[in-house]
């Protein structure tokens, strides 16, 4: 009987010792926010990529479109328009999309690029290979004859 009073009393002493608990709630918590913070600049990092990749292959394929640019220098105005992190590892493809019709000929100009070269942090490195691509469409215009 004797022993389980002290027993008890050892346990209520240390329940009610609260000293170091801040530091355990801390040492679990921290790296859960740090975690979301990191996540939540990766994704603008990756969202800036892709409106860059989009703006820079709408702007390209307009110029093509009204006989600007030659299709064949179209990955390098594609490129020099979005960032370097990006730009390095980015594939253009122009495709001609050719119709019986001349005055509805389009061009399909394709930007794509790996999620992982999207980001200038190495944080996605671990994600699966996931493919940032973007397309844009434009009716090709006849060339002006002055």
């Amino acid at each position: 009987m004797m022993i389980r009073r002290l027993v008890a009393a050892r346990l209520r002493r240390v329940s009610a010792c609260q000293d170091g608990s801040v530091v355990v709630e801390f040492a679990f918590l921290v790296p859960m926010f740090t975690f979301v913070l990191f996540s939540i600049i990766e994704f603008g990092f990756v969202f800036v990529a892709y409106g860059s990749m989009h703006f820079a292959a709408a702007n390209t394929a307009r110029q093509i479109g009204v006989n600007s640019l030659t299709a064949a220098a179209a990955s390098a105005a594609v490129k020099s328009k979005m960032p370097a992190w990006v730009s390095n590892a980015a594939t253009v493809t122009t495709t001609p999309i050719v119709n019986a019709n001349p005055l509805k000929s389009s061009v399909r100009l394709t930007v794509s690029a790996p999620v992982r070269t999207a980001t200038p942090l190495p944080y996605f490195t671990l994600a699966p290979s996931w493919i940032l691509s973007t397309s844009v469409i434009v009716r090709q215009e006849l060339p002006y004859d002055g």
